[in-house]
C-alpha cells in the first residue's frame, strides 16, 4: 500500500473506531429507566420502589445502550413470568450483543494500532 492509501485507511478506521466507541458507551440512567418501564408495562408488573429501582440502575449501568435494548427485546420473547425480570436476567439477555460490540471495538482498535505502526515504519 502507498502512504496515501495508508493514511486514507487510517482516517476510515478512526471514524469506525469513534462509532464503535460510542456503541460501547454505557446506557444513560434515563435510558435504563425507560427500558425498565417498558419491560414493566409488557409484563404488567410494577416497578420497584426508589431503592429497588436504584439497585436495578446500578446493576445495569455498565451495559451499552444497544445491548440493553437488544436484551430487553429478547426478554419480551422469552421471559415466562408476570414480573419484572431480575437485573441478572437482563444482563444475561444483553450479554451476546454487548460481547459483539466490545469485540468489534477491540478489532478496530487493534487494526488502528497496526496501521499506525505501518505508517510509522513507512516514514523511516
Amino acid at each position: 500500500m502507498t502512504k496515501r492509501q495508508l493514511r486514507q485507511a487510517q482516517a476510515e478506521l478512526d471514524t469506525a473506531l469513534e462509532l464503535a466507541t460510542l456503541k460501547i458507551a454505557p446506557a444513560s440512567q434515563d435510558f435504563i429507566l425507560k427500558s425498565l418501564t417498558a419491560l414493566a408495562q409488557v409484563f404488567s408488573a410494577p416497578l420497584p420502589e426508589e431503592m429497588g429501582l436504584l439497585l436495578y440502575v446500578q446493576e445495569l449501568q455498565d451495559l451499552p445502550k444497544r445491548a440493553l435494548q437488544e436484551g430487553c427485546k429478547a426478554l419480551v420473547g422469552t421471559h415466562k413470568w408476570p414480573r419484572l425480570p431480575f437485573p441478572v436476567e437482563i444482563k444475561e439477555a444483553s450479554a451476546p450483543c454487548a460481547a459483539r460490540l466490545r469485540f468489534e471495538h477491540r478489532r478496530l482498535d487493534r487494526a488502528q494500532k497496526n496501521l499506525t505502526y505501518l505508517l510509522h515504519r513507512s516514514s523511516k
